[in-house]
């Protein structure tokens, strides 16, 4: 048995976040977005005329991650969002005569895509809590 007479459990100094737990905040962020969509109740009012509401909760998760990934959502910064690309998959694309994908990796900040993604995809769906 512990003994909390004492108080608490001590409180270890702020530091800054290991990359699992980034990734856990992040992926925990798009599991609750998929419960979310998936359960919300959708009122006619909601959708437009003609738009399958399978598809209206569809985009809704897609525009709730790409608002994370721009650093839209409260509690997540914005993420770099930049191709990796393999050396032989620059070789494929040139053999073929195609262009070929930047390998953001050497720069992120010149490759990085995020920022405005939640409104280049022209999701129309509305946060469900909203």
């Amino acid at each position: 048995m512990v003994d909390r007479s004492q108080g608490t459990a001590p409180v270890t100094a702020p530091r800054e976040m290991t990359r699992d737990e980034v990734r856990e905040a992040f992926t925990a962020h798009v599991r609750s977005a998929i419960r979310q969509w998936a359960t919300c109740e959708l009122r006619a009012i909601d959708i437009p005329p003609g738009v399958d509401p399978t598809l209206w909760r569809v985009e809704g998760v897609a525009h709730t991650i790409l608002a994370a990934i721009d650093g839209s959502v409260g509690n997540l910064p914005g993420f770099v969002l930049a191709p990796r690309v393999r050396p032989e998959d620059v070789e494929f694309w040139r053999s073929k005569g195609r262009n070929w994908w930047p390998d953001g990796r050497s720069d992120p900040d010149a490759f990085d895509i995020g920022g405005g993604l939640r409104y280049a995809t022209n999701t129309r769906a509305p946060h469900p809590a909203g």
